[in-house]
Protein backbone atom coordinates (compact mmCIF):
# COMPACT_ATOMS: atom_id res chain seq x y z
CA UNK A 1 0.00 0.00 0.00
CA UNK A 2 2.85 2.38 0.81
CA UNK A 3 4.43 1.86 -2.62
CA UNK A 4 1.55 3.78 -4.21
CA UNK A 5 2.36 6.91 -2.26
CA UNK A 6 6.13 6.65 -2.09
CA UNK A 7 6.78 8.59 -5.29
CA UNK A 8 4.36 11.30 -4.19
CA UNK A 9 6.06 11.68 -0.82
CA UNK A 10 9.53 11.99 -2.31
CA UNK A 11 8.55 14.45 -5.04
CA UNK A 12 6.29 16.79 -3.14
CA UNK A 13 7.05 20.45 -2.60
CA UNK A 14 6.76 20.11 1.16
CA UNK A 15 9.26 17.25 1.20
CA UNK A 16 11.79 19.31 -0.76
CA UNK A 17 11.33 22.25 1.64
CA UNK A 18 11.75 19.98 4.65
CA UNK A 19 14.95 18.53 3.18
CA UNK A 20 16.31 22.04 2.51
CA UNK A 21 15.55 23.10 6.09
CA UNK A 22 17.11 19.89 7.38
CA UNK A 23 20.29 20.55 5.40
CA UNK A 24 20.43 24.10 6.81
CA UNK A 25 19.99 22.75 10.32
CA UNK A 26 22.70 20.16 9.79
CA UNK A 27 25.09 22.87 8.55
CA UNK A 28 24.56 24.95 11.69
CA UNK A 29 24.81 21.85 13.88
CA UNK A 30 28.13 20.96 12.24
CA UNK A 31 29.45 24.41 13.09
CA UNK A 32 28.32 23.92 16.69
CA UNK A 33 30.06 20.54 16.83
CA UNK A 34 33.28 22.08 15.54
CA UNK A 35 33.42 24.31 18.63
CA UNK A 36 33.37 21.37 21.03
CA UNK A 37 33.89 17.99 19.34
CA UNK A 38 32.88 14.99 21.40
CA UNK A 39 32.36 11.24 21.17
CA UNK A 40 29.01 11.66 19.44
CA UNK A 41 30.65 13.21 16.38
CA UNK A 42 30.80 9.83 14.66
CA UNK A 43 27.05 9.39 15.14
CA UNK A 44 26.57 12.82 13.60
CA UNK A 45 28.72 11.73 10.66
CA UNK A 46 26.30 8.87 10.02
CA UNK A 47 23.43 11.34 10.20
CA UNK A 48 25.15 13.43 7.52
CA UNK A 49 25.53 10.36 5.31
CA UNK A 50 21.85 9.56 5.72
CA UNK A 51 20.80 13.12 4.87
CA UNK A 52 23.18 13.16 1.93
CA UNK A 53 21.62 9.96 0.56
CA UNK A 54 18.13 11.41 0.84
CA UNK A 55 19.03 14.79 -0.57
CA UNK A 56 21.08 13.37 -3.44
CA UNK A 57 17.84 12.19 -5.00
CA UNK A 58 16.45 15.71 -4.84
CA UNK A 59 19.52 17.87 -5.52
CA UNK A 60 21.83 16.37 -8.11
CA UNK A 61 23.87 19.56 -8.49
CA UNK A 62 25.51 19.53 -5.04
CA UNK A 63 29.26 19.71 -5.64
CA UNK A 64 30.52 18.19 -2.41
CA UNK A 65 28.89 15.79 -0.05
CA UNK A 66 28.03 16.89 3.47
CA UNK A 67 30.31 14.25 4.93
CA UNK A 68 33.33 15.57 3.04
CA UNK A 69 32.55 19.11 4.14
CA UNK A 70 32.13 17.97 7.72
CA UNK A 71 35.52 16.22 7.61
CA UNK A 72 37.07 19.46 6.34
CA UNK A 73 35.32 21.41 9.08
CA UNK A 74 36.73 19.03 11.70
CA UNK A 75 40.17 19.97 10.34
CA UNK A 76 39.24 23.65 10.85
CA UNK A 77 39.02 24.64 7.17
CA UNK A 78 37.92 28.27 7.09
CA UNK A 79 36.33 28.15 3.63
CA UNK A 80 34.16 25.23 4.70
CA UNK A 81 33.13 27.20 7.79
CA UNK A 82 32.00 30.11 5.62
CA UNK A 83 30.20 27.73 3.23
CA UNK A 84 28.35 26.03 6.08
CA UNK A 85 27.42 29.36 7.64
CA UNK A 86 26.16 30.84 4.36
CA UNK A 87 24.14 27.68 3.65
CA UNK A 88 22.64 27.41 7.11
CA UNK A 89 22.29 31.02 8.23
CA UNK A 90 18.68 31.92 8.98
CA UNK A 91 17.22 35.26 8.10
CA UNK A 92 17.95 37.76 10.83
CA UNK A 93 14.95 39.88 11.76
CA UNK A 94 15.18 42.77 14.18
CA UNK A 95 12.07 43.79 16.12
CA UNK A 96 10.65 47.27 15.57
CA UNK A 97 9.51 49.09 18.71
CA UNK A 98 8.36 52.40 17.28
CA UNK A 99 8.54 54.57 14.14
CA UNK A 100 12.09 55.73 14.95
CA UNK A 101 13.31 52.14 14.91
CA UNK A 102 11.58 51.68 11.55
CA UNK A 103 13.39 54.71 10.09
CA UNK A 104 16.73 53.57 11.49
CA UNK A 105 16.18 50.05 10.21
CA UNK A 106 15.73 51.32 6.66
CA UNK A 107 19.23 52.79 6.86
CA UNK A 108 20.73 49.51 8.09
CA UNK A 109 21.38 46.54 5.91
CA UNK A 110 20.41 43.07 7.04
CA UNK A 111 23.64 41.78 5.50
CA UNK A 112 25.56 43.76 8.11
CA UNK A 113 23.86 41.79 10.89
CA UNK A 114 24.67 38.52 9.13
CA UNK A 115 28.30 39.56 8.70
CA UNK A 116 28.59 40.58 12.36
CA UNK A 117 27.14 37.24 13.44
CA UNK A 118 29.40 35.34 11.04
CA UNK A 119 32.49 37.21 12.24
CA UNK A 120 31.73 36.59 15.91
CA UNK A 121 31.19 32.88 15.24
CA UNK A 122 34.39 32.78 13.19
CA UNK A 123 36.36 34.22 16.11
CA UNK A 124 35.03 31.41 18.28
CA UNK A 125 35.88 28.93 15.51
CA UNK A 126 39.47 30.18 15.39
CA UNK A 127 39.70 30.07 19.18
CA UNK A 128 38.49 26.47 19.23
CA UNK A 129 41.08 25.64 16.55
CA UNK A 130 43.88 27.04 18.72
CA UNK A 131 42.53 25.27 21.81
CA UNK A 132 42.42 22.03 19.82
CA UNK A 133 46.06 22.53 18.83
CA UNK A 134 46.97 23.18 22.47
CA UNK A 135 45.27 20.00 23.64
CA UNK A 136 47.08 17.99 20.96
CA UNK A 137 50.44 19.41 22.05
CA UNK A 138 49.65 18.69 25.70
CA UNK A 139 48.67 15.12 24.84
CA UNK A 140 51.96 14.64 23.02
CA UNK A 141 54.14 16.37 25.62
CA UNK A 142 52.75 15.60 29.06
CA UNK A 143 55.47 17.54 30.89
CA UNK A 144 56.35 20.73 29.02
CA UNK A 145 56.85 24.24 30.29
CA UNK A 146 54.79 27.18 29.10
CA UNK A 147 57.52 28.84 27.03
CA UNK A 148 58.30 25.70 25.02
CA UNK A 149 54.61 25.01 24.40
CA UNK A 150 54.09 28.60 23.28
CA UNK A 151 57.06 28.34 20.92
CA UNK A 152 55.67 25.12 19.43
CA UNK A 153 52.30 26.76 18.88
CA UNK A 154 53.86 30.03 17.68
CA UNK A 155 51.98 32.17 20.18
CA UNK A 156 53.06 34.13 23.24
CA UNK A 157 53.11 32.66 26.73
CA UNK A 158 50.36 35.03 27.88
CA UNK A 159 48.11 33.97 25.01
CA UNK A 160 48.75 30.32 25.84
CA UNK A 161 47.79 30.84 29.47
CA UNK A 162 44.64 32.68 28.36
CA UNK A 163 43.66 29.83 26.03
CA UNK A 164 44.30 27.26 28.76
CA UNK A 165 42.02 29.22 31.12
CA UNK A 166 39.37 29.33 28.39
CA UNK A 167 39.72 25.58 27.93
CA UNK A 168 39.29 25.03 31.67
CA UNK A 169 36.10 27.11 31.63
CA UNK A 170 34.77 25.08 28.69
CA UNK A 171 35.35 21.80 30.49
Amino acid sequence: MMNKYKSFLTKSFQYENIMKQLEKTVCLFAIALSFAPNKDSEAILWLFKDIQLRSSKQNQNTKEKLTEKYEKLKKFDTQTFFDFFSNGCPKIITPIKDINDFVQMQNKYVADLVNITRDSLFKGFQQSQIINNITEVLKLYTRINVKKAANLLKITSEELIGYIKTYQKMN
